[in-house]
């Protein structure tokens, strides 16, 4: 019986995921969307049965008039990456999968990704995830339009620094708590990538950037513990996104060569989230964390009932990073989502 629904419910989740694909293929990437694909793995991983995914993306209406016009390019081999970060999504969808139908997956991610990744906060970090996911469940479909997604939203993050004495990731982060250098610092767009573009953008912000000290441990083991404990303290839904991009970001290093300089340019991400986050928030409200009470089932269940995409893909993000790093915190931080979850903003 449990391989009979397992085996339902990723016949389901195929067929979902290729309607969802179906459907931007013709329109272009929806921003009222753009939560549906990773949020149906998060379902099918978490165990929701067929019917769960299938009210759930029928929740989930079809705009006549997608949010990103498509640019009717040619995008070839020359020319891909001098594109990147215009709304060519249904050209780059068509790249994509063709590349992985000529050259397989893997190695299609280990030739386009190096350089995709260096736009890694292209809005919001969702075509990380959404590649992320599509990679774990070895899904041809998603990992083109994830990258397609990638390309077409890409946005630059400041190169690695190379000149000066290298310092740990808690340090960095200190430096962004500075009151005088967070007072010359403008953040006022409405969305979480507008937000961090305008730290980018700072003088002030560029300048306190250094080069990072990896030392001799996994670097993902120190950053994912730094932002865990920033979600922690500040119950904020940009953090949200930082804990949910560093199990995508984990997932995806493999495929990239120089995982020095795609860790320091993600890592700087993160730090211009953080401070985004410290300019929002005028006080600090946070919520403890609550007590876990030994009920992985429970918890897996209350975020699949919610419906609540960024609950769900966070619920999951979790499990996987205490399944990696054993932190309990993990499982306190879902037990904290499922009952108030961070506000959208």
């Amino acid at each position: 019986m449990a391989k009979l629904f397992t085996e339902n419910a990723l016949k389901t989740l195929n067929e979902l995921l290729a309607d969802n694909q179906q459907y931007e293929l013709l329109n272009g990437f929806d921003v009222s969307r753009n939560h549906v694909a990773m949020t149906l793995i998060a379902l099918y991983r978490l165990g929701a049965t067929s019917e769960q995914m299938k009210v759930y993306y029928s929740s989930k209406k079809k705009n006549k008039n997608p949010s990103f016009i498509d640019e009717n390019v040619n995008i070839n081999e020359k020319n891909w990456d001098q594109l990147l970060g215009t709304s060519a999504s249904t050209s780059y969808i068509r790249f994509f999968i063709e590349k992985i139908q000529t050259e397989g997956a893997e190695d299609t991610l280990k030739s386009y990704l190096p350089k995709l990744i260096s736009g890694v906060v292209a809005h919001a970090y969702h075509p990380l995830i959404r590649l992320a996911y599509g990679a774990e469940i070895n899904n041809d479909g998603e990992i083109a339009f994830a990258m397609a997604y990638f390309a077409s939203t890409f946005h630059k993050c400041p190169s690695a620094v190379t000149d000066g004495i290298p310092i740990s990731f808690s340090e960095m982060l200190t430096r962004m708590t500075d009151k005088e250098f967070l007072d010359k610092i403008d953040v006022s767009a409405n969305n979480i990538v507008g937000r961090i573009g305008q730290v980018f953008n700072s003088h002030e912000f560029i300048s306190r950037l250094s080069p990072l000290n990896f030392g001799n441990d996994d670097p993902m083991k120190s950053i994912s513990k730094e932002i865990m404990n920033a979600f922690e303290n500040i119950h904020d839904f940009t953090l949200l996104h930082g804990v949910t991009s560093c199990h995508a970001i984990r997932i995806l290093l493999p495929f990239i060569p120089e995982k020095k300089q795609a860790v320091t340019q993600f890592f700087y991400s993160l730090c211009a989230a953080y401070v985004s986050v410290l300019k929002m928030r005028t006080e600090i409200n946070n919520l403890p964390l609550p007590k876990y009470n030994n009920d992985e089932e429970s918890l897996k269940t209350k975020a699949i009932k919610s419906m609540n995409e960024h609950t769900i893909k966070l619920t999951y993000t979790c499990f996987k990073e205490y399944e990696m790093y054993k932190r309990p915190e993990y499982l306190q931080l879902i037990t904290r989502e499922v009952q108030s979850p961070a506000l959208f903003k």
